[in-house]
């Protein structure tokens, strides 16, 4: 008969290989699925890793994490917890401690983007997008373990920047064709304005003949604005000058009616405040049938046949003829200021 402290012990013994061999079983579970987890990550073309936050080192990286950044693994062993470190662009590796601060405050599903630049043995830089999410906390149930995903995003940064550089480029151009449309607007409106000078002069163009005595000949329609353009430049001409005698020459006036009678009497009235007479010189045939028509009263209008007639009458006005002669040859205008000399 066996001792009973034999016998349990022996029972003891059967119940804890039971347990390893159940534990043996679910360790080669696990590595089955260890193994699995590996290979699909292996496939992806994707970096993925896991990071421990306390240790702050990779436990896991598949194999495109040393493809991708072209060391071998030796090397990157040997860089342990310092590659980021060595390899990260410094301005990139500034935020690394503020993206590390929010992924320990991260919730369960929470997705963290972090983007930095890594430099290749070559000495080139590759642009890196890391998509991290809380993978498993410690028993305080704080963050612990970080499961990430890193994209290569160099080439769509490139494009994102020649994009930028491209828009740059069309608004610079477009600020430039604004900057010409309105430089040429104003060049338009500089262009307009001196040919509206230059016909308001035309229009209206006021010569010197001989001291106090002023002339203007007139061509074309007399309208409204015109008429005031021409009273406007006789009465300075007739200031500045002091003209005594002003003629407006109407020979290139090829139709008349009420409003431009109206507006010579204006112009007459306005130079005799100043002191000064006006004389209508080429008066045609035609002009003078619309103003009989219109029954058109020139009042003390002294109208003479031709320019050179008003010039020589104003000469001869301005010159110091004696009272009589002056008399006798102004009397006769006076009478009929309709008539045509």
């Amino acid at each position: 008969m066996s001792d009973p402290r034999t016998q349990a012990l022996e029972e003891e013994v059967e119940r804890l290989r039971a347990q390893v061999a159940a534990l043996e079983s679910e360790a080669s579970g696990l590595r089955e699925e260890r193994d699995r987890f590996r290979r699909l990550c292996d496939l992806s073309p994707n970096v993925i890793y896991l990071y421990d936050l306390d240790e702050s080192r990779n436990l896991y990286a598949n194999r495109q994490l040393a493809e991708l950044l072209g060391y071998g693994t030796e090397d990157m062993l040997r860089m342990g917890g310092t590659l980021m470190a060595t390899i990260g662009h410094p301005d990139d590796m500034a935020v690394m401690p503020e993206h590390i601060g929010r992924l320990r405050q991260a919730r369960d599903g929470d997705v963290l983007e972090v983007a930095y630049r890594c430099q290749r043995p070559d000495g080139s830089w590759r642009w890196l997008l890391s998509k991290d999410i809380v993978f498993g906390r410690d028993e305080a149930g704080r963050p612990r373990w970080i499961l990430g995903v890193v994209e290569d995003v160099t080439e769509r940064r490139r494009a994102e920047d020649e994009l930028r550089l491209q828009e740059h480029e069309i608004a610079r151009q477009a600020e430039e064709l604004l900057v010409r449309e309105a430089e040429r607007a104003a060049l338009q409106d500089q262009v307009i304005e001196a040919h509206q000078v230059a016909m308001r002069e035309l229009s209206t163009p006021l010569m010197p003949i001989a001291d106090q005595v002023l002339a203007m000949p007139l061509v074309g329609t007399i309208d409204r604005e015109r008429s005031q353009r021409i009273l406007e430049v006789l009465l300075d001409g007739i200031s500045e000058q002091q003209a005594h005698v002003a003629i407006l020459d109407i020979t290139g006036v090829r139709e008349a009616n009420g409003q431009v009678a109206d507006a010579l009497i204006r112009v007459a009235r306005a130079a005799r405040l100043l002191g000064a007479e006006v004389v209508l010189t080429g008066v045609s045939p035609s002009v003078a049938q619309a103003l009989m028509a219109a029954d058109v009263d020139l009042g003390e209008t002294l109208t003479l046949g031709t320019l050179q007639a008003g010039i020589s009458y104003a000469l001869r006005r301005t010159g110091g003829a004696s009272g009589g002669e002056w008399r006798g040859r102004r009397g006769p205008a006076l009478v009929s200021a309709r008539s045509i000399r």
